[in-house]
């Protein structure tokens, strides 16, 4: 008497040949295109031309600069003077009249800390100085 075993259902297994074809095909078809794509641009660039020339006979002068200092204590100076508070912001209200358009540095030590330069910022507010910038140095490691 024969003995029927249920059959065991096949698995469905992918075909590795055709897929590693289609594979290569797309590689060579990259290749090429890489090969043929132009690999530089070329942006055509005009030198802009002067619509208005400034009249020779004006001097400007050159730029006056202003300079805050703040040491290691906090204390601020410009130009070597010490500075305090009102002072200060008076002596920046009356140099930002003179030079509407320049830039006011404030240069603290490197040990300086927020707190201690925030009073020169605090100045500049109340002169009403449009251009500020502080002077930062790396300290050595």
């Amino acid at each position: 008497m024969k003995h029927l075993l249920p059959e065991e259902p096949e698995e469905n297994l992918i075909q590795m040949g055709p897929l590693i074809d289609c594979v290569f095909l797309l590689l060579i078809f990259f290749m090429v295109v890489a090969l043929t794509k132009k690999s530089q641009w070329v942006l055509p660039l005009f030198q802009a031309q002067a619509a208005i020339e400034a009249p020779a006979d004006i001097d400007a002068g050159p730029p006056v600069p202003f300079e805050i200092r703040v040491d290691r204590q906090g204390r601020l100076s410009a130009d070597g003077a010490p500075l305090a508070g009102d002072a200060l912001a008076t002596r920046l209200r009356t140099w930002r009249e003179e030079n509407p358009d320049q830039t006011l540095w404030i240069r603290p030590h490197q040990d300086a800390t927020l707190g201690q330069v925030a009073p020169a910022f605090e100045a500049a507010r109340v002169a009403q100085v449009g251009k500020v910038r502080i002077w930062t140095e790396v300290r050595p490691r």
